[in-house]
């Protein structure tokens, strides 16, 4: 009687993944990965492509498994390669309006230590100074107010404007927690959002079928 009360209690997203096999979830993961480094980009007019190429047996690693490679060892710039377990320093390629430059990708925990001494500049001038630090800070942290507060330091700048015209494409797709993040505002504000916009929730359903069809 338990267990079915449990079960009858579960979430409806909640059941429609435990039915997911693992190479779906998988799947799912890595999609909402990339699309979330994608709504990174556009939410500052750029895009973002995490790039590692295996120099010992030429495999390409994904976006998510560059960030699955990486120790969290603030003086280690390398990942793994899942494949080979060889390690390399990837690299971060940020395009702009009129050009692309390479940077290095930082782990998360590189990212909070770099910026630790950094909370009274402003956006521009770290993204200008430290670019490679700012787009992978925005990759991992969403925005520069959630890095500084992972390391306790309350950062009184935005690096975020227009979010509802350029976060509208992503209703939906991603969960509604995951833009909230990216752009540094509430999850009742995106859900208010994305229903006056009229599109529907986040579903894992949909988000596999959208993985399978760009795969």
């Amino acid at each position: 009687m338990m267990g079915m009360s449990m079960s009858c209690s579960m979430r409806p997203e909640m059941r429609i993944e435990a039915r997911l096999t693992m190479a779906q979830r998988i799947l799912v993961h890595a999609h909402l990965h990339a699309l979330v480094i994608e709504l990174a980009g556009v939410l500052r007019d750029e895009r973002y492509e995490p790039q590692a190429s295996c120099p010992r047996c030429f495999r390409k690693l994904t976006p998510l498994e560059i960030l699955k490679g990486f120790r969290e060892v603030v003086t280690d710039f390398t990942t793994g390669c899942p494949e080979c377990q060889h390690r390399f320093e990837p690299l971060l390629i940020s395009f702009g309006n009129a050009s692309n430059v390479e940077l290095r990708y930082y782990c998360p925990m590189q990212v909070l230590e770099r910026l630790r001494s950094l909370s009274a500049h402003q956006p521009d001038y770290i993204a200008r100074e430290l670019p490679g630090e700012y787009r992978s800070a925005v990759i991992h942290h969403g925005t520069l107010k959630n890095a500084f507060q992972q390391i306790g330091v309350e950062y009184p700048y935005s690096d975020v404007e227009g979010w509802e015209s350029k976060a509208q494409p992503f209703f939906g797709r991603v969960p509604d927690t995951a833009i909230a993040k990216c752009t540094g505002v509430s999850v009742f504000v995106v859900r208010s959002t994305r229903k006056k916009a009229g599109v529907p929730a986040f579903n894992k359903r949909a988000a596999l079928q959208e993985a399978e069809a760009s795969s």
